[in-house]
């Protein structure tokens, strides 16, 4: 309930919330002070009661005594009632306080009868304890306005009959004198319930601050928790085929020609790609913190999906003696984004391959009973997960630690991953679990009705790049090589330069126009990568621009995005690398440059 009083605005937008809060801490005090009061005003129902012994017929006056001290007790309990009765709104309640207290006026201002019987000194001396009895109201009803307000109109209005029927000139100077002081007291009583309401919202105020303050130390406390638990995962897993890598590397340059040679390259390019699913994991979820992936809804032929994931894993559970088992219909078509889609069960079923070590791992579609979706579940047989950590498993960094969970390689991400896309994709996700009978999760996947080949599937993109000029922009020497040699391998026209000076010269005074330009987000001395491209596109319109950045914070996610700009994540792999840039040149060759940006910000899953 707000005041009319001006200065009781604080240029503050008042919430709604506020303003409850505000009303039920009113209605409660006034709730305990008619409690405390309850003698104070059966001694001043005494007093009234002895101005008018002897003059007042004695059945008046016991009547209207004993009403005064039943509507006492009555308002007693009514506004205990409101105080305890949550299931009410508090504006209604606070509209039955103002009914209370007019009632209870009403009964007050009767006594003001009684000085038709009296002397104008005992009128005088009942005024003053009816007066003096509206002044005491104030302290329990004042920072109500309404409800103080219904008890003096309804009591002075009762006070002023008797003055002026007297039709004196000392009944009217009464009366007047009654007016101004009730207009006083009104004008007090809003300055007193103004004071109190900006305390009150100062209060709220501080109290919200310290909320807020709260808050953010616990999000630093458990970032700096997640932090902890990252540097934890990381030191084995991102240590670990770096170890190995090393020993490799080192057998291979030093015996280039053994016998065993072939094998320890195999073994190299496994553990690149397992340290590449790492980082991965990483930039996915820096991705979707960013928002710059983009969904891009379509019918999809949901068995050649799942059957292309269990054609993924299938080495990884045979070599664990685990059965991968697919059940779904050729003739399921569903509506969403097949690549996301495909991270979010690829996850799934990495997951439930990683922490089984018996029984199978099961794979189903089926259209759901109610119709209009299809339920996708991963099942496994593993070791299950407790009850207390079935919350946890979607956080990020959080690993499963027991039976079966040894030996798991990973940073804790895989889940979290899940959680976003099912949360981008607009997809229920539900996990059931059992220690030692393993896990399932479901997700409903919305129905297509009817679905176009052609956009049933993604074909892939083949795109020939003999003959395609490409600038290659990096500051490390080994990059450039290695990026140049693979360019002419597949038959562009290849040309390299460690900053934007040495491009610009490239262009300027050898001619080279390039199609397409890969730059390397941070150069040496200060250069940037996405400046340099816009340098190029000033004198080369409509070139082409694929940024490589090892940076997978989201503000750098962001700028790519704003430029319309590639953003390709470091390590990248020949084959990423080759997609990238034949996806550029295909949607140039299309028509529709604009489409580039963010088309291919996600990695499509490996």
């Amino acid at each position: 309930m707000r005041t009319a009083d001006p200065r009781a605005a604080t240029g503050d937008e008042l919430s709604l919330a506020a303003d409850e809060e505000l009303d039920r801490r009113h209605i409660a005090e006034v709730a305990r002070q008619g409690r405390a009061l309850r003698w104070q005003i059966g001694l001043t129902i005494g007093v009234v009661c002895a101005l008018a012994w002897g003059a007042v017929p004695m059945p008046l006056l016991l009547a209207c005594a004993a009403l005064a001290l039943a509507v006492r007790e009555w308002r007693v309990v009514a506004l205990a009632r409101l105080a305890d009765d949550e299931r009410a709104f508090v504006a209604q309640r606070a509209r039955r306080m103002v009914l209370i207290n007019l009632a209870l006026g009403l009964t007050n201002g009767l006594a003001a009868g009684f000085m038709f019987w009296l002397d104008d000194t005992h009128d005088a001396l009942l005024t003053m304890v009816l007066v003096a009895w509206a002044v005491g109201l104030l302290t329990t009803s004042g920072p109500m306005p309404r409800a103080y307000l219904s008890y003096t109109s309804s009591m002075f209005a009762l006070l002023l009959v008797p003055w002026l029927a007297k039709g004196t000139p000392l009944g009217f100077g009464v009366a007047a004198l009654i007016v101004l002081f009730a207009l006083a007291q009104y004008r007090f009583m809003q300055y007193n319930a103004a004071l109190f309401e900006r305390s009150f919202r100062t209060r709220v105020r501080n109290e919200a601050l310290v909320c807020e303050l709260i808050a953010a130390r616990d999000v630093a406390e458990g970032a700096s928790r997640d932090k902890t638990r990252f540097l934890a995962a990381a030191s084995h897993d991102l240590r670990q085929p770096l170890h190995a890598l090393m020993l490799l590397s080192g057998l291979l340059a030093r015996e280039p020609k053994a016998e065993d040679a072939p094998r320890h390259a195999a073994e190299i390019a496994a553990l690149t790609q397992s340290l590449g699913k790492l980082i991965d994991a990483l930039l996915d979820i820096s991705k979707l913190d960013a928002g710059v992936v983009e969904v891009d809804l379509r019918a999809i032929r949901l068995h050649r999906l799942l059957a292309q994931l269990v054609r993924t894993y299938e080495s990884q559970a045979t070599a664990k003696a685990l059965r991968l088992r697919l059940e779904c219909g050729a003739d399921l078509v569903v509506r969403s984004d097949p690549i996301l889609l495909e991270r979010l069960l690829g996850n799934l079923l990495d997951n439930a391959v990683k922490y089984s070590e018996r029984g199978e791992v099961t794979l189903r579609a089926r259209e759901a009973g109610w119709g209009g979706y299809v339920e996708v579940t991963v099942a496994d047989q593993g070791c299950g997960i407790p009850e207390l950590a079935q919350r946890q498993v979607f956080d990020e960094f959080f690993r499963l630690e027991g039976r079966g969970a040894q030996h798991v390689q990973g940073l804790g991400l895989g889940l979290a991953i899940v959680r976003r896309l099912a949360a981008l994709l607009e997809l229920p996700l539900r996990l059931e679990s059992e220690v030692g009978r393993g896990t399932t999760v479901r997700l409903r996947l919305p129905l297509h009705s009817a679905v176009d080949e052609a956009a049933a599937t993604v074909p892939a993109m083949v795109v020939a790049l003999a003959g395609v000029r490409v600038l290659v922009i990096d500051d490390e020497a080994v990059v450039r090589r290695a990026t140049r040699r693979a360019l002419e391998r597949w038959g562009c026209d290849a040309r390299d330069a460690e900053g934007t000076v040495q491009a610009l010269a490239l262009v300027d005074r050898h001619g080279f126009v390039p199609d397409l330009v890969l730059a390397d987000a941070q150069l040496a001395r200060g250069d940037d990568g996405l400046a340099a491209i816009r340098r190029l596109r000033e004198r080369c319109p409509g070139v082409l621009g694929l940024l490589i950045s090892g940076d997978t914070h989201a503000a750098r996610l962001r700028e790519a995005e704003r430029e319309g700009l590639v953003l390709l994540h470091k390590p990248l792999s020949l084959e990423r690398l080759q997609t990238a840039i034949g996806a550029a040149l295909s949607t140039r060759a299309a028509g529709d440059v604009s489409e580039t940006t963010g088309a291919n910000s996600w990695s499509p899953p490996r």
